[in-house]
């Protein structure tokens, strides 16, 4: 995920959605899983796309903090996008383990997708990893000016 969002804060949302849908189909293409229409579209172009909303972390005026809460919106909107899913379409393996099919969802996407976004936040604190960002962004807006 951390590349998507990066490429979204680095371009801007247009880009950055493009970059994340494509990043979606990939998914799709690789281990598809679709039960329903409506489910597609929910755990892969509108979870995976919603990786673009990184980009608005440029519009936080302090950048320590901007960069890290722009790819914990973006994960944790990802996250909705699945846990929906998970409640609408797989309800059935939470009444299998015996629990109210949100609760089993949410924690099933924690387990996940918030796992990965908590690595992502993390690895996006690392002082040398945000020079990179930073030297890379600044790189190629002073190619595109």
């Amino acid at each position: 995920m951390l590349p998507v969002m990066m490429y979204a804060y680095s371009f801007g949302f247009m880009p950055g959605l493009v970059c994340s849908l494509a990043y979606g189909m990939l998914q799709l293409i690789q281990d598809p899983y679709v039960v329903h229409p409506i489910q597609l579209l929910l755990d892969y172009p509108l979870a995976f796309g919603s990786l673009a909303i990184a980009a608005f972390g440029r519009n936080i005026k302090n950048e320590n903090i901007g960069l890290p809460l722009a790819v914990l919106a973006a994960g944790l909107l990802r996250m909705c996008f699945h846990t929906l899913s998970g409640v609408v379409f797989f309800s059935e393996y939470a009444a299998e383990a015996g629990q109210a099919p949100f609760l089993y969802s949410l924690l099933y996407n924690l387990t996940s997708v918030g796992v990965d976004t908590l690595i992502c936040v993390v690895v996006i604190c690392i002082p040398q990893v945000r020079k990179a960002i930073d030297r890379a962004y600044r790189g190629m807006a002073a190619q595109n000016a």
